[in-house]
């Protein structure tokens, strides 16, 4: 499990955590909020989902379909995107990290 404290440019902050034990059946695949007095889901997210290399995948050339429809995964953007927190959460050393910065790039 990776978790860490995300505070936006306003000051508003929360948790961010990355599990694959979600505290309840009914709380996967979807957002859930996290408190000292329980947990409650937030929206479900309905959307298909792969891993990394899926994504990756979903994109090249090499494994688009003829027509060009899109397959509803995240562009390599979105992917990047997800890997950069992720990155960031594991090498942070407990350090503020300014994620806007890093959107630049």
């Amino acid at each position: 499990m990776l978790h860490t404290l995300l505070r936006t440019f306003n000051s508003v902050y929360g948790m961010l955590e990355i599990t694959f034990a979600a505290p309840a059946l009914s709380a996967s695949y979807g957002y859930v909020l996290t408190g000292s007095k329980g947990w409650f889901n937030v929206a479900v997210c309905p959307r298909r989902t792969a891993s990394l290399r899926g994504s990756a995948s979903s994109y090249t050339p090499s494994t688009r379909k003829a027509s060009g429809d899109d397959d509803g995964m995240q562009g390599p953007r979105g992917m990047l995107a997800d890997v950069v927190v992720m990155q960031v959460v594991l090498e942070s050393a407990r350090q503020l990290v300014d994620l806007r910065a890093l959107a630049t790039m």
